[in-house]
């Protein structure tokens, strides 16, 4: 039982860090023009990748020290 108990905490792990990746990708790719206000993906992003940024869990001991502008 706690083999099993151990391997979905892996799992869940695994499947957070992944979760993390895709969300930081969605962040990168928000710098595109074509997501921008008047850009050609806009309405999709707006619909589709910003709720999802939104959603994203704040995890403070994760902050980097400098934040580029």
């Amino acid at each position: 039982m706690m083999n099993e108990l151990d391997s979905l905490k892996i799992e869940l792990e695994a499947v957070n860090k992944e979760r993390d990746q895709l969300l930081d990708a969605l962040q990168w790719c928000s710098a595109s023009a074509d997501f921008q206000a008047g850009g050609f993906a806009r309405s999709g992003w707006l619909k589709l990748c910003a709720p999802l940024i939104e959603k994203r869990p704040y995890y403070p001991e994760e902050e980097p020290e400098e934040v580029a502008i």
